[in-house]
């Protein structure tokens, strides 16, 4: 049919505000998606994202950290990984991780460590600390504490550290204290003091530095510790958004984000505010009784915050939740490659668009429990570097648009804006919905992209309805696809 020449013209002009699901479908924002899955919002564009590649060996057990540690005397470069069953090293002429040391961990606990000038602390939550400067330390006797979470201060002279730990007194008492801090100088032969939180507090869930402070997160509040000389003064900053998850808290350029009580939020210093209220839906899903699993980590190449959480009964993370924490675009990656047990930086195995080889790049480890062993894996940010990633699923829905007039409409074209040439095929859906909750959708339109700018689509044998909406869709292997704007063409009821 050919498209009448009075026809009207509603166009999405970019999608800056990513996926928006605190609202009804035809009730967010023109530049909202109302769902989808592996793609990202930078620059107000729908993309794919690239998908996983693996890195370097399997590693022992369930990796939880993994790292680049340069060494301070040779300033050789290492990869380590802290797992369940030990402390490794990678060896890049075997491609396999030695064992360093068997530093037995916790799948509820995540690993901590901090760098200092002459060396790595690190601390499993289960045995006493060690440190690391190209060869594992022996326990420090003057800090018999199993550490949890905990920080270190670089000062002029020394450096101070302030953990939270599991026991009251040494590594092998059964007493818990879930609210008692030590600190002290690390690096002295010198016993710590110790402090406990008033215990209208719940337990101690991660000590973090942000903005030249140490902040003390608790389950229903933040606190910052001062240090005074070897006192230290303790002052409550946010009271009843605490944070339940430590392996959510993550330092970014704009403030601290963590997982609270029903949501993604944002410290900035002087206050706690929710950031993560569009996915609200998706995180009623989440398995708290298993919060202690959660992960997350930082992009900051892209500028967006990872959170990988247990959702629908799973006990380790299985879905991704995005946030661009300088734009506040929100986005969901599923399915992952399996059961996400840990994170860290590595370096970039080769370069990338518009990325050097060696930057530090994000990683994530997936746990396979009948070989316990963990993959390791880069996020991609590009296919054309002779090692392209897996395909993926992704796709977007639009908002359901009643183009701003009541009654049935009929749509007769939709156009893609393209951002970038891109070759290969996307396939379009159509969904009709005449009550704003049940959507028909049509039969597929498959589309070759052709490295056109503008790709158009004929949909007039799509029935009449009062709202449309768009699913775009590509599951190709090593196909791109960015959309910096739609359009739909169509009429009112009774002019067709």
């Amino acid at each position: 049919m050919p498209v009448p020449q009075d026809t009207k013209v509603h166009t999405i002009p970019d999608f800056s505000a990513g996926i928006v699901q605190d609202r009804a479908p035809w009730n967010i924002p023109d530049n909202a998606v109302a769902d989808g899955r592996n793609v990202t919002f930078l620059g107000g564009k729908v993309q794919k994202r690239w998908g996983f590649r693996t890195y370097r060996g399997n590693i022992p057990g369930r990796a939880q950290r993994v790292f680049r540690y340069i060494v301070p005397s040779s300033g050789a470069h290492q990869l380590l990984a802290l797992s369940t069953t030990g402390f490794y090293k990678y060896d890049s002429a075997t491609n396999t991780w030695t064992s360093i040391h068997a530093l037995a961990g916790n799948p509820d606990i995540l690993p901590i460590l901090g760098v200092t000038s002459t060396r790595l602390y690190l601390a499993n939550g289960v045995d006493q600390h060690r440190s690391y400067n190209g060869t594992l330390q022996d326990a420090d006797p003057d800090w018999p504490y199993t550490w949890r979470y905990g920080s270190l201060i670089a000062g002029a002279e020394s450096t101070y550290a302030i953990v939270a730990y599991a026991s009251t007194g040494t590594a092998t008492t059964s007493a818990i204290s879930g609210l008692r801090l030590v600190w002290g100088i690390i690096e002295a032969a010198v016993a710590p003091t110790s402090r406990d939180l008033p215990d209208t507090e719940t337990f101690i869930t991660g000590i973090v530095n942000f903005s030249g402070y140490t902040l003390v997160f608790t389950e229903r509040s933040i606190w910052f510790a001062i240090l005074a000389g070897n006192n230290l003064r303790l002052e409550q900053r946010v009271s009843g958004a605490g944070c339940i998850a430590p392996g959510s808290i993550q330092v970014t350029p704009v403030g601290v984000l963590y997982l609270g009580p029903d949501s993604i939020y944002l410290f900035n210093g002087v206050q706690s505010q929710v950031v993560g209220r569009n996915l609200q839906p998706w995180m009623r899903r989440i398995n708290m009784a298993k919060a202690n699993r959660i992960v997350s980590f930082v992009d900051p190449i892209m500028g967006e915050y990872w959170l990988f959480a247990p959702v629908d009964g799973a006990t380790d993370a299985n879905v991704a939740f995005v946030l661009n924490y300088f734009t506040g675009y929100t986005s969901v990656h599923y399915p992952l490659p399996g059961s996400v047990v840990g994170t860290g930086l590595i370096p970039l195995h080769t370069s990338a668009r518009g990325i050097a080889a060696d930057t530090l790049c994000p990683a994530f480890t997936v746990y396979d429990p009948a070989a316990n062993t963990s993959a390791l894996y880069e996020i991609s940010n590009d296919v054309g570097d002779g090692s392209p990633p897996t395909g993926i699923d992704a796709w977007f829905d639009t908002k359901m648009l009643d183009f701003g007039v009541p009654g049935m409409k009929r749509l007769y074209t939709v156009v893609l804006f393209m951002d970038r040439p891109a070759t290969g095929t996307l396939e379009l859906r159509v969904g009709t919905s005449d009550d704003g909750v049940t959507v028909t959708w049509s039969n597929p339109y498959s589309v070759q992209m052709a490295g056109s700018e503008r790709v158009t689509v004929s949909v007039d044998d799509v029935k009449p309805a009062v709202r449309y909406q768009l699913r775009v869709r590509n599951a190709e292997a090593n196909v791109d696809f960015g959309i910096k704007a739609v359009q739909f063409w169509w009429k009112e009821r009774g002019m067709y």
